[in-house]
């Protein structure tokens, strides 16, 4: 089977957190992600989804008509410093006890540097991704990221009859899953060769959230942070190898990160990986309306991760808290109000007339690539005579989210403007806004009155 995986692209934006200018990378345009006949972990900083009556995986109501509570913070991730032109694996938990599932030898480990290795005694090869190593076994290796990725052991066809008496049934597809390796059947003849890596499940850790120290990452960081944090350099790779059975790359959106790629390089169906990713992170929720399969939110409510949006994808998207979010919105209207274009423009993360904020676990399944968009309209001296706020999301979601800004701004009241027509209006720091309700977006329009003519 051959899958051709499609992503969004990312566009550049700008967004606020805790008031501090971030870019944002953010508009679904799609583009082909990986390589043809990949399956692809896709963690990309875009737009999606998450909300649902049920509670989500941390126990919180995600679909609730309540306001957000605060989120309590992941559990902190030692930092390890990276070696640089090393891809930085050395925070992932190491080798368990031994269980069934094993190699030979765990002399050499993928996920091992090629120093290491070659300090236990392997060799360079005629070939440039092996090493020499042992007559039955093969170190293949990934030079971009410094990496042993995985052993390729040669067994005589009747002991591999017997390790599989002992192994028993495949427990991952026709894959075999152990506590701490993924042992896969490459070819059986004569011979049969099985691939060893670390269990990816090491690599994708307790916490949907991004593996590699990449869960502290905000939206906008640059290249050169994701390299700082990883050692090697991702930029415009298909992925550099793990040891993990996942090759890590990201897709560049000008100098910043717009998507941090998984693959998977084996036709593995989406049904396989759900059981796995529930035993990990508990169970998954999706939104009413929602594309994706399963979702999962990150206890700190700033990820939020989704299985099967576009193809067989596992997707991290940023997010900032929506109680967070409401509070950095809810100060805007007094700093703007009838203030001149130059204060304006800088106010952190304003640009091209407005501020647009990433999506929070009220919005994301939104198809648009932004939860909020702050704006605002000039008269003819530069001054500002018009603030509109823009509040987007699923409809199932949109109630949820106008329910926590009202909380902060307070709630519309039925009143009857100047023809008289009913209309919503609520009133911000002494600024009244008419409030218009959609599908899709709620808006939040101030327009300053015209003087009285003499």
């Amino acid at each position: 089977m051959q899958l051709s995986v499609r992503a969004p692209r990312s566009r550049r934006g700008t967004v606020v957190a805790k008031a501090v200018g971030m870019k944002s990378n953010t508009r679904q345009t799609i583009r082909p992600l990986v390589r043809l006949g990949q399956v692809s972990f896709a963690l990309l900083l875009s737009v999606a989804a998450c909300k649902s009556k049920a509670k989500d995986a941390t126990g919180s109501a995600a679909g609730s008509d309540s306001p957000s509570e605060p989120a309590p913070a992941l559990p902190p991730v030692p930092v390890v410093p990276a070696t640089p032109g090393v891809l930085n694996v050395a925070g992932v938990p190491a080798l368990a006890a031994p269980d069934a599932i094993e190699p030979p030898s765990r002399d050499i480990v993928p996920g091992m540097t090629i120093a290491a290795a070659k300090a236990k005694g392997c060799k360079d090869d005629s070939v440039d991704y092996l090493l020499k190593w042992k007559d039955d076994v093969d170190v293949w290796v990934d030079k971009d990221s410094g990496l042993v990725t995985k052993l390729a052991v040669t067994y005589k066809k009747a002991d591999f009859e017997q390790l599989k008496t002992k192994w028993g049934a495949p427990s991952f597809g026709e894959d075999w899953l152990g506590a701490n390796w993924l042992a896969s059947l490459s070819g059986c003849t004569d011979t049969c060769t099985v691939n060893f890596t670390r269990s990816p499940l090491a690599l994708l850790g307790a916490q949907p959230a991004p593996p590699l120290g990449l869960a502290g990452l905000k939206p906008g960081a640059t290249v050169a942070a994701v390299t700082g944090m990883v050692g090697a350099d991702l930029k415009g790779r298909n992925g550099v190898g793990s040891g993990f059975g996942l090759d890590v790359g990201i897709d560049p959106d000008s100098d910043s990160f717009g998507v941090i790629v998984l693959n998977e390089p084996t036709n593995r169906p989406i049904e396989e990986w759900r059981p796995l990713l529930e035993k990990q992170w508990g169970p998954a929720v999706k939104s009413e309306g929602s594309e994706v399969s399963a979702r999962w939110i990150s206890q700190d409510k700033r990820w939020a991760v989704e299985l099967g949006r576009y193809g067989d994808t596992l997707r991290y998207i940023p997010m900032m808290p929506s109680q967070e979010l409401f509070a950095t919105l809810r100060a805007l209207p007094a700093k703007v109000w009838n203030k001149p274009k130059a204060v304006v423009d800088a106010l952190p993360g304003f640009e091209d007339g407005g501020i647009d904020f990433p999506h929070t676990e009220l919005s994301v399944d939104s198809a648009n690539y932004r939860s909020v968009r702050f704006s605002v309209e000039y008269d003819d001296k530069d001054t500002v005579s018009e603030i509109r706020i823009a509040i987007f999301g699923l409809p199932a979601q949109l109630k949820a989210a106008h329910t926590a800004w009202q909380a902060l701004a307070g709630s519309p009241k039925k009143t009857k403007n100047a023809d008289g027509d009913e209309q919503q209006t609520a009133t911000v720091d002494g600024i009244t806004f008419v409030v218009a309700l959609s599908d899709e977006v709620i808006e939040w329009l101030a327009v300053r009155p015209e003087p009285a003519q003499p």
